[in-house]
């Protein structure tokens, strides 16, 4: 499948990755703020990036998420034998982090949170 993509879908793809970790996103985004705050080293595993529903609409498998990765200036990958992960080349600022520590999960970012806790239920 990656073969078949354009240069403008892979940008497209890395442009959505690298927003999803960015600056700006994490000052709302309390699910990857709170995912990267407590991963090892800020990485997180690429499965999660994949659940995305953006990503889940441009059926981004987890090797075109590496090749794409691969070329950023702003994510750097880890491969490891079990897992790989993602995280930022560049960390925040303490300031803007001590002010992420703060934030809420939203309404709509709970269940993610409490599946990454490990909490079950039934909808």
């Amino acid at each position: 499948m990656s073969s078949n993509l354009t240069s403008k879908s892979r940008a497209e793809i890395l442009r959505l990755v690298e927003w999803y970790l960015s600056d700006e996103n994490l000052k709302r985004d309390s699910f990857f703020n709170h995912l990267i705050s407590f991963a090892e080293d800020g990485f997180i595993p690429c499965e999660i990036i994949l659940q995305c529903p953006k990503m889940k609409k441009l059926r981004v498998t987890q090797e075109l998420l590496i090749e794409v990765v691969g070329v950023s200036e702003k994510l750097e990958l880890r491969k490891r034998a079990d897992t790989n992960e993602l995280r930022r080349k560049h960390a925040l600022c303490s300031r803007e982090a001590s002010a992420l520590e703060n934030l809420e999960p939203t309404l709509e970012e709970l269940p993610l949170q409490l599946l990454r806790n490990g909490v079950q239920w039934e909808a």
